[in-house]
Formats: structure tokens, sequence, C-alpha cells
């Protein structure tokens, strides 16, 4: 067997090709925590700020809608030409100051007010929605830098594995230990290392150029060991999923900002089946007035009743209620069907987070037994039981195995983190 005429250098260099296992660096003090990286996403995001110039919009809306019951004043100046009696005509100046206050419109400005401020409370869901949408995004690419790092660290760990067997390999092929098939294998196995190495410090770059973009903080992430995100619920249980499903209708933003505008809308829809009945406002006028330009002004003053009944708006108010009660449907419909993703979405997560901790169990269970192989293997190996190719195969197992690993481990972090997030979980987020 050519495992027999191996020098001692060489075995030896081989049986300290083991893998190690990804260790966890110690975090820098400088490294950006979770959190930290959460909360600046979402005070960076422009998304926020549109959300934000929309919560001002709705804010004078309201105010718009307040002060249709308080005092009105109003200055005014005409010049005008006409009859005074029944044979004369004269020229009439006149300034002044009018001053009104509504008394009476069968609550046309309480149905504006309610529905200005169902339509605030919308927006302010919505600067919610996007802080979390910003979060998300966010804590994405933390997982993802993580992630990559730990696949980063298994290949650097095979790179070093093979770059060590081709030394022990190329110090023993004029000696006759070895052949330049063995070279060949292992060297091609090098260079696909070396090659993994490039995409994954790719995706690497990539995370970290996301999630600098995101919080503007070029600080590198901090390091963990152990879970990143708590779950919800640890277990599948009907009454559970429902009782989750039930917080995240109530907690999530999005489904509020719709519920609000539904009822915004069906305010507004009511306040324009009233548009046919009149407005009744008190009014009160102060002028001084001359006619016919004879230059001696006169203090005029008039205090009345002004009722305004439409009768003839050639069916444009008949629109304007159609129009209020489609938007109002087509409210009911949004939140409906919104509601009804949520739901899908939540318990969708939530098997699948289950089963994506059950594959992480079972996937570091496949990992030690990959170890314990390629242990038994690198001992067969030196007493000649097994050849160098056979051990290269159970070498390439192992790191698979590691691989899909970390794959499942930050899988499952990234659906905790949407879940949560959704949820309005935030308090079991580290």
């Amino acid at each position: 067997m050519m495992g027999r005429v191996f020098s001692f250098a060489f075995l030896t260099a081989i049986a300290s090709a083991g893998l190690g296992f990804i260790a966890h660096a110690q975090p820098r003090e400088s490294c950006l925590a979770f959190e930290d990286a959460l909360n600046l996403a979402a005070s960076n995001d422009p998304g926020v700020v549109i959300a934000r110039a929309g919560l001002q919009d709705a804010e004078a809306d309201l105010e718009e809608a307040r002060s249709l019951q308080r005092p009105q004043l109003s200055t005014f100046s005409r010049l005008g030409v006409g009859d005074r009696g029944l044979v004369d005509s004269q020229i009439e100046n006149q300034i002044g100051v009018r001053a009104s206050q509504r008394l009476l419109d069968f609550g046309d400005a309480r149905l504006a007010r309610r529905a200005a401020e169902e339509d605030v409370t919308a927006q302010q869901s919505l600067i919610i929605d996007a802080e979390n949408q910003a979060e998300l995004a966010a804590g994405r690419a933390y997982i993802e830098w993580l992630e990559a790092s730990e696949q980063l660290s298994v290949t650097s760990e095979r790179i070093d594995y093979f770059t060590r067997q081709l030394d022990a390999i190329e110090a023993l092929l004029d000696q006759g230990g070895s052949t330049r098939i063995e070279r060949a294998e292992v060297a091609a196995e090098l260079a696909t290392a070396e090659a993994f190495r490039f995409e994954f410090e790719y995706l690497k770059d990539q995370a970290a150029a996301k999630l600098a973009i995101a919080t503007g903080e070029r600080s590198e992430p901090c390091k963990i060991t152990g879970r990143l995100i708590d779950p919800v619920y640890d277990a599948f249980d009907p009454d559970l999923v429902e009782k989750m499903v039930q917080d995240a209708l109530k907690a999530n933003p999005q489904i509020e900002a719709l519920r609000r505008t539904r009822s915004g809308l069906t305010i507004a829809a009511e306040r324009e089946a009233r548009n046919r009945l009149p407005a009744v406002d008190l009014v009160g006028i102060a002028s001084y007035g001359s006619q016919d330009f004879q230059g001696n002004f006169d203090l005029e003053t008039r205090l009345g009743i002004d009722i305004s009944v439409p009768i003839l708006s050639g069916r444009a108010l008949d629109a304007r209620r159609k129009r209020a009660q489609a938007q109002a449907s087509r409210a009911s419909g949004d939140l409906f069907s919104a509601e009804r993703e949520l739901r899908e979405t939540v318990e969708i997560l939530h098997r699948r987070s289950l089963l994506l901790e059950a594959q992480s169990v079972r996937r570091h269970t496949v990992l030690t037994l990959r170890n314990e192989e390629f242990d038994a293997a690198l001992l067969e190996h030196q007493t000649g039981y097994r050849t160098l190719p056979d051990l290269v195969d159970v070498r390439i197992e192992l790191e698979q195995a590691s691989l899909a690993a970390v794959s499942s481990k930050y899988e499952l972090e990234r659906v905790r983190l949407q879940l949560n997030i959704m949820t309005g979980a935030h308090g079991v987020m580290r």
C-alpha cells in the first residue's frame, strides 16, 4: 500500500491537518452589536423619512379639519355698480372685515376631524412599518455577514489542510513516497477550496456593504457564539399558533395602518353621504363704505345667520359620495387580503423555523459523525488500509457537512428575524 512507504514527517503532517471546527473569535470592542445595527438602520432609512413626511401631511389635514369649527376672520374690499332703488343706480366702495362661526353642520366638521385623526394614526403605523422593514433588511445583512464569515472560516481550514498535504506530497514525490496522481488530486482540491474562498469573501464584502449603507456605520458586526435570536414559540401547537397569529394581527403596523385607513375612509364616506345637508354660520361684517365717489366713508355693521344648502350640483355631490364609498370598500378588501397573507406567512414561517431548528440539530449530529469518520479514515490511512483519494473524499464530505450546518443555522436566524418583526416580538431579539 502507498501509505506504508510514507515518511513519519508526512504522516505527522496529515495527522495535524484534521478539521478544527469553527472557533468564534472574541468580539472587538469597536464591533457593531446586532440591536445597535437594527436601531441605526431604523433611524437612517429613507423610507422612514418618507413615512414621517406622510405623517406631517396627515397632521396638516387634521388641523384643516379642526378649523371647520373655529372662528374665521377675513378682510375684503369691494367696488361695484348697480341698482339701489327702482329708478336709480350708484357706485359703491367698501372695505371691511368679515367674521364667521359655524353653528350647525349636522356632523360634517366632526366627521372630517375623525377621518383626519384616523389618517394620522395610520401614518404613525406606517412609520413603524418602515422602521421594521429597515430593521429587517439590516438584520438580514448582519446575518449574511456572520454566515459568510463562518463559511469562509471552514473553507480557510480546508485550504490549510490541503496546503499542508500538498507540501508533504511534494516533499516525498522525488523519494517515491507519493505519486503525481495524488499530487494532482490534492492540488485540484486546493484550487477548488480557493475558488470557494473567493466566493465567500465576496458574499462577506457584499453583506458588509449592505450593512454599512443601512446603518451608516463601518464597524464590523460582533461575532457571536450560540443563538442570535430567540424563538417566539419552541413547539408547534394549534392554540399557540393561533395566539401568535392574533398577536401579529394586533401588533403588525402594516395591518394597523390598513385598519385605520379603512376606518378613515368609512367615516369620509359617511360624511359625503350628508353632503346635501345645510350648514349654518353666524356671520358678522364691519366695513367702511362710500357711494358715488363722494369721499365720505361711513361705518356699516351687519350681523346675521348664513344658511347654505346645496340644491343642484350637476351630480357632482353624487359622484363624490360614490367615490368615497368605493374607496372605503377597496380599503376593506385591502385589509382583508393583508390579514389573510399575514396569517399564512406567520404560520408558514413558524413551521419553517421549527423545521430548521430540527434540521440544524440533525446537521450538527451529522457533522459530529463526519468528524469521527474523518479521524477513523485518517488512522486507517496512516496504517495503510485506506488510500489517499479515499481520505480526500472523506475530508470533502466533512467540509460539506460543516457548511450545511452553518447554512441551516443562519437560515433559522433569518426566519426567526422575519417572524419576530412580523409578530412584534422585538423583545426576544438580543
